[in-house]
C-alpha cells in the first residue's frame, strides 16, 4: 500500500478508535442487542458540512472559454454584440475585472474542444486566446 494510504488509515484510527466501545459479551443474546453508535467530533462534522455548503453554492465547473477582449466597456459591448451576431448560440459574457472589462464566450469542458471554436474565431478575433474559466455544465456532445 501506499504511505497515503497508511497515514489515512492511521488518522482514522486515531479519530474513531477512543470513541468505540469494546465489550466482551456473555451470551449471543447481549451480543444480537448490542449497536454501535459512531460519534463524530464536532469539527469535523462543521468541516464537512461547510465543504457541503461552500459546493451546493455554485453550480459550475472548471472548464475553458476564449477571451476575445480586454480594456473598456464601450469596447467590450461593441465586441460581444459583433460575436453575438455571427455566433447567436454560443454564450458570451463580459467581466469586470478592475479596471478593464473581458469578453470572454464558450464553455468548453476540455482543452481540446475550446481550441477547436478558437481556431474558427482567429481570422475574426485576431487577438483572442484560451483561458481556464468556471463554465456552467455543458451537455455532453453526440458526436462521439
Amino acid at each position: 500500500m501506499h504511505k497515503s494510504t497508511y497515514f489515512f488509515l492511521v488518522i482514522l484510527g486515531i479519530v474513531f478508535l477512543p470513541k468505540a466501545n469494546f465489550a466482551q459479551f456473555e451470551t449471543l443474546e447481549e451480543q444480537k442487542l448490542t449497536t454501535i453508535k459512531w460519534e463524530v467530533s464536532n469539527p469535523v462534522a462543521l468541516l464537512s458540512q461547510k465543504y457541503i455548503n461552500e459546493n451546493s453554492k455554485d453550480s459550475r465547473i472548471q472548464g475553458f472559454r476564449v477571451q476575445l477582449f480586454f480594456g473598456n466597456r464601450d469596447e467590450a459591448q461593441k465586441v460581444r454584440t459583433a460575436f453575438l451576431k455571427k455566433h447567436p448560440n454560443i454564450e458570451a459574457e463580459i467581466d469586470y475585472l478592475a479596471p478593464n472589462f473581458r469578453v470572454r464566450v464558450g464553455g468548453f469542458r476540455t482543452h481540446l474542444e475550446a481550441y477547436r471554436f478558437h481556431q474558427r474565431l482567429v481570422s475574426e478575433f485576431s487577438g483572442s486566446y484560451i483561458v481556464q474559466d468556471k463554465i456552467r455544465v455543458p451537455p455532453l456532445s453526440s458526436k462521439y
